[in-house]
C-alpha cells in the first residue's frame, strides 16, 4: 500500500514538473537574447549607402522576428575601410559594407572588375557580374573566411581638377593623384601623367598646395570631402566602376541557426541588387547636379570620349592584370568571357 502511494506521488510530481517546464518554455524562449551583429562601413549615415544599411538592418530584425539584430556603425566609426575588411576577416567585426578596392586587399584579383575603361558602361558590368562573375567572387571570398551576403554599387570614377580633362591629350605632363596601387600608377602613366601618391583624405589639400593637378573619384565623395571647392571641374569620364559587397565573417554566419540564415536571405531579397544599384546611380546623378547648382562645372565626354581613353588603356590591360596576383589571369579570363557573352 505504501509502495503504491509512493509510485502515485512520484508520477504526480513528474507530471507536474513536465507541465511546469512546458509552461516555462515559451517564456524562456522570449527571454533569450537576440544575436547582435556589428556592421561597419565607411559610408556616412546620411547617404544612400547609410539608408540601404539601415533598411537592411530593419528587414533582418523583422524577418528573424527579433532573433537577429544588426547594429550599424557608419561613417568609419570602427575604423577605415582598410581596417574594417581586416577586422571582418579576423572575426572582430561581424559584417561590413566594402568597396571592391578594399576587398582586393584579401583577394587582389577582385580589383580587375575596376580595370580602367574595360567595361563600356555600368550596365555591361552588371551583366557580367550577374551572369556568373559574382558567383566566382563568392567562392573566392569564402576561401578567405568571408560570406558574401549581397553586392551593390559604390559609383563611377570621374576626373576632377581645376580645368576639364576631356581627352588623353589633356592629361599629358599633369601631376595625378593615385592611392599608390600599381593599377592606378599604370593608368596615369599610360596617359602620360605623373602619378603622385596621395591618401583620399588628403586630396583636397594636395590640390590646394599644387602637389597634384588632377585626380579621379566618385561624385559623392567629391562633394562630401569638399574637393569640389578646390577642384571645381568634374569631367564625367566613367573611367571605371566600383562595385561593393556586404560581407560577413563566415564563422559568425555559421553560428546562426538555419532559420536565422534564411531570415537574412529574405531580408536581402526584399531589395535586390537591381534596386540598390539604381538607388546609388540616381544619388550619384543628384550629386553631379548639386555640383553644378553650387557653381561647379560638369563636362560630359560621352561614349566617343570614353572610347578615346579606352584606346590608350587597352594596350596596358595585360600589365594591369599581371599586378593582380597569381589568380589575376584566371579571374580576368572569367571576366572577359562574361563580357563577350553579354555583347552577343
Amino acid at each position: 500500500m505504501q509502495h503504491t502511494w509512493v509510485r502515485q506521488s512520484f508520477t504526480a510530481a513528474a507530471l507536474l514538473a513536465g507541465a511546469s517546464l512546458t509552461t516555462m518554455a515559451p517564456a524562456l524562449a522570449q527571454e533569450a537574447k537576440p544575436v547582435e551583429l556589428r556592421y561597419a562601413a565607411g559610408a556616412p549615415q546620411r547617404s544612400v549607402w547609410g539608408m540601404q544599411v539601415e533598411r537592411f538592418a530593419r528587414a533582418v530584425e523583422e524577418e528573424s522576428k527579433g532573433t537577429v539584430k544588426i547594429q550599424p556603425y557608419l561613417g568609419g566609426q570602427l575604423g577605415s575601410d582598410v581596417e574594417i575588411i581586416q577586422q571582418v576577416a579576423r572575426g572582430r567585426i561581424d559584417m561590413a559594407g566594402i568597396p571592391v578596392p578594399f576587398a582586393s586587399l584579401l583577394a587582389p584579383e577582385l580589383l580587375l572588375v575596376s580595370l580602367p575603361t574595360y567595361f563600356r558602361s555600368a550596365e555591361e558590368l552588371d551583366c557580367v557580374m550577374d551572369g556568373g562573375l559574382m558567383a566566382h567572387i563568392e567562392k573566392r571570398m569564402a576561401g578567405k573566411g568571408l560570406k558574401v551576403i549581397s553586392w551593390g554599387e559604390s559609383g563611377a570614377m570621374d576626373i576632377i581638377g581645376k580645368r576639364a580633362y576631356a581627352s588623353p591629350a589633356d592629361l599629358v605632363g599633369t601631376k595625378a593623384a593615385t592611392s599608390g596601387s600599381r593599377m592606378g600608377v599604370l593608368m596615369w602613366e599610360a596617359l602620360n601623367a605623373n602619378p603622385a601618391t596621395v591618401q583620399a583624405t588628403d586630396t583636397a589639400a594636395a590640390f590646394q598646395t599644387g602637389l597634384i593637378d588632377v585626380g579621379a573619384t566618385v561624385a559623392v565623395f567629391y562633394l562630401a570631402s569638399g574637393m569640389n571647392k578646390v577642384a571645381p571641374v568634374l569631367t564625367r569620364a566613367d573611367l571605371f566602376f566600383v562595385p561593393s559587397f556586404n560581407l560577413m565573417n563566415r564563422a559568425a554566419w555559421d553560428k546562426l541557426s538555419p532559420d536565422q540564415q534564411a531570415a537574412i536571405e529574405r531580408a536581402r531579397q526584399r531589395t535586390g541588387v537591381v534596386q540598390q544599384r539604381r538607388e546609388v546611380r540616381e544619388f550619384q546623378a543628384q550629386m553631379r547636379q548639386a555640383h553644378v547648382t553650387g557653381g561647379g562645372q560638369l563636362v560630359e565626354i560621352g561614349a566617343s570620349g570614353r572610347d578615346a581613353f579606352r584606346r590608350v588603356m587597352e594596350p596596358v590591360w595585360p600589365q594591369m592584370v599581371a599586378t593582380a596576383g597569381p589568380e589575376g589571369a584566371n579571374f580576368f579570363a572569367v571576366m572577359d568571357a562574361g563580357r563577350k557573352a553579354c555583347a552577343k
